[in-house]
């Protein structure tokens, strides 16, 4: 299972799935995090909901590793089946 801890033990491994190293993905993550918090907040508040914020399914990954997988994606231009295999997600 690919995940952001098991790539960020390696600069080599990090570098080559995503061109990043260590601190730069930490720094995206980290403006990502806080756009993505509020977006979502504002997403969901939205009216006209038929279910309550709370009753949706939770996400298989991490937001930081949701971002790891966006990354590795676009950096080796994979199938989905294949980012589904690798990152144990359906």
């Amino acid at each position: 299972m690919l995940r952001y801890r098991l790539l960020a033990r390696s600069l080599a491994l990090l570098r080559s799935f995503t061109d990043l190293d260590n601190a730069g993905f930490d720094l995206l993550y980290s403006n990502a995090e806080s756009r993505h918090s509020k977006f979502e907040r504002e997403r969901l508040s939205k009216g006209g909901r038929e279910r309550a914020i709370s009753a949706v399914r939770p996400y298989a990954l991490s937001f930081r590793d949701r971002l790891l997988l966006l990354f590795v994606y676009y950096k080796l231009h994979m199938s989905m089946t294949l980012v589904e295999l690798l990152f144990e997600i359906d």
